[in-house]
Formats: structure tokens, sequence, C-alpha cells
């Protein structure tokens, strides 16, 4: 078992730590390697690697980083991330076939990186700019699947919101699903917070702006290019008189 995330020393400065336990019972922390602040705030699994994104540094000296275990047991490392203009950190990371990707931000707008193998990062400008062309794009899941990488958020659609998924077959090339927006857009804001497969396809939870708030809703997809109309059957959402 592992978990990751910071942990604020007598001094009040963060250190990015993971926490590893045999049986889920008792737990040993460790520092991820490197000194000084740091924040571990995302983590992903593929085959015998682990690879956990976040930060170092703070203020306008904050920087994105990876570390990386080759097998499990074997201590995480610091890897190369190229270094940002501006405060940078990794807040989402997800791995599979086309390698390593991550999302965060710097200095206060949209990044995205990739890795062939966990071990050296680079900014992908143009999927960035791609993802930048749509106004008020933000991303909020990362999910690679077979050999496509989706993201998934929301977008800017008058005074609210429509859900809305990016994917790419190569790590490079990246593009909006235009052929769900009839499933991502209707009445009130909408909104994608998560990804996940299911089957041989895909599942996004989110929320959908409603009169009385915001509710849980759910949708799936055979293959990441169509999905279907938004669910709201859960058990906390009221559902109108008839």
């Amino acid at each position: 078992w592992l978990v990751f995330g910071s942990r604020t020393g007598a001094d009040d400065v963060p250190t990015a730590t993971v926490w590893s336990s045999p049986d889920a019972l008792h737990w040993t922390a460790a520092p991820l390697a490197g000194t000084g602040p740091g924040a571990a705030l995302a983590a992903a699994h593929y085959r015998s690697a682990t690879v956990v994104v976040g930060s170092t540094g703070s203020g306008a000296n904050q920087q994105a980083a990876a570390w990386l275990s080759t097998a499990d047991g074997t201590p995480f490392v610091a890897q190369e991330v190229t270094p940002s203009d501006g405060p940078s950190r990794m807040t989402l990371v997800t791995a599979g076939a086309l390698g390593t990707f991550a999302a965060g931000t710097v200095d206060g707008r949209f990044a995205l990186w990739g890795s062939s193998n966990g071990r050296r990062w680079t900014e992908l400008s143009g999927a960035e700019k791609v993802v930048a062309a749509s106004p008020g794009a933000r991303i909020d899941a990362l999910l690679a699947v077979g050999d496509f990488v989706y993201a998934a958020g929301s977008v800017q659609d008058g005074p609210g919101t429509d859900a809305a998924v990016w994917a790419t077959a190569n790590g490079f090339d990246w593009h909006l699903v235009t052929s769900a927006a009839t499933s991502f857009t209707g009445p009130g804001s909408r909104v994608i917070y998560s990804l996940a497969p299911l089957g041989s396809g895909l599942v996004a939870v989110g929320a959908i702006s409603q009169g009385t708030g915001w509710v849980p809703a759910s949708w799936i997809s055979p293959d990441g290019e169509s999905w279907s109309l938004p669910s709201v059957d859960f058990p906390s959402v009221p559902h109108p008189q008839r």
C-alpha cells in the first residue's frame, strides 16, 4: 500500500512524502527524493512502475516535479522536468502504453507534460494550444486507456460551462471530442471531474447544475468519441414530481 502527500515539519516547511504499508494497518513515512519544500499531489501505476508528481520549492521558485519507482519496493527517485518560466506544479498524472502524462499549471495557466517512460518530462505545447483554444478550458481528469489518453473537464459556454473531453492517439496530437457536443451541453452548467475504464469503454463522472443546485452526473462511452446523454440517477438526486 502506498499513499502520497506532504508532511509539514516543526519549521512549517512541507516535504513531499510517501507512506507505505504491507497491510494498510502499520505505516512508515519517508520523504521523496530531494530536500526543501515540496508536495506530492498525484500518482499513477503502470506495469511495475509508479510515478508521482507534484512540486518542489515555494512561491516564485516553485517548480513542477516528478518522482519514479521502477518496481515495487524500490526507492522513488526525482526525475528531470524541463524548468518552467514561472511557478509551476503538476496536479494530475496518468500512465499507459503511450507513456506518462501530467497536467497542472505554469504561472497560473494550464500546462500539460509528457514523458515516454516517466524519466524525462517536457511540456506539450501543441496539446496546450489545443486545450487553450476552447474559452475557459479546465482539465480535472487524465486517463490513459489502451492506445489512447484522455483529458476531461469543462469549457466556458456563456455564463456557464459545458463538459468537455480531449483525446490523443499518439500523445502529441490532441483534439477536442466535438462528436459529444449534444451529450456535454444542455440546460445548466456541466463539468467532468473524473474518468475511469468501464469494460472496453469509459465512464465520466461530474456534475450538472439544476435549479436547486449541483447534482452528480455520469456519462458512458464505448470508444471515447461517442458519449451517452448524462445520467443523474443517483440516490441523493431528487427526481422531479410528475
